[in-house]
């Protein structure tokens, strides 16, 4: 909601992002395509999906209002995957046309994007129009959505591997996403706590965690 900070336009006469709290779904940003003869609109956003994800989704909201009357696709706007590299095709999540007006915003549905996780790929909006009885499709909260791993692991390593040793509480193999977990380090005969590494860090001992993804913690004595 801060106007056209992460999309790119490749095409179009006239600027996508438009600012209207009067048309915009939520806010007062939106992305207006078409609306005008012969409209050439493209949009796209750079998205990378996490390595450590599971699932992942696009959805958005739409408004398309249209002076066709025909039951005929003359305008029309895909929802598209490309690659980063080159813009290659990789999916098309949706293909809306003026025989999907709107009396009002819609919500997509959820389109399942979990194939391309660990990339940076394009998420692309395009929309081409007649010449006469032109289309608007407006688009609005546009959400990559990935959904926390419900279950994550905890690793505590030593360094050295004879400094000391750590306890887990509670201590279990795996944790629901949100446990809280407390680390104490008790440092071995001769040595003394330095600090935590890895996914934790500073030298405050105990410490706690909040296990939102798998976490890899180092206790270093010295």
């Amino acid at each position: 909601e801060s106007g056209n900070t992460v999309w790119i336009q490749e095409s179009g006469s006239y600027n996508i992002i438009t600012q209207s709290s009067e048309m915009a779904h939520s806010g007062s940003w939106l992305a207006w395509f078409g609306g005008y003869s012969n409209a050439s609109d493209l949009l796209y956003q750079r998205v990378t999906i996490p390595s450590w994800a599971t699932q992942g989704y696009v959805q958005f909201w739409y408004y398309i209002a249209t002076a066709e009357t025909e039951q005929h696709q003359y305008d029309i706007m895909t929802v598209e995957i490309r690659r980063d590299s080159d813009n290659a095709l990789l999916k098309t999540l949706k293909t809306l046309s003026n025989l999907d007006k709107t009396s009002g915003w819609v919500q997509s549905q959820q389109f399942d994007v979990t194939e391309f996780i660990g990339q940076t790929v394009r998420l692309r909006f395009a929309a081409r129009l007649d010449a006469t009885l032109i289309t608007s499709f407006l688009i609005d909260d546009v959400t990559l959505a990935v959904p926390p791993s419900s279950q994550c692991t905890l690793t505590v390593n030593i360094n050295p591997p004879a400094g000391g040793s750590v306890a887990k509480n509670p201590d279990k193999a795996t944790y629901v996403y949100g446990d809280a977990v407390q680390l104490t380090a008790t440092a071995g005969s001769g040595y003394t706590f330095s600090n935590w590494s890895g996914d934790a860090s500073g030298s405050a001992n105990p410490i706690n965690l909040t296990m939102d993804a798998n976490k890899v913690v180092t206790a270093n004595f010295c």
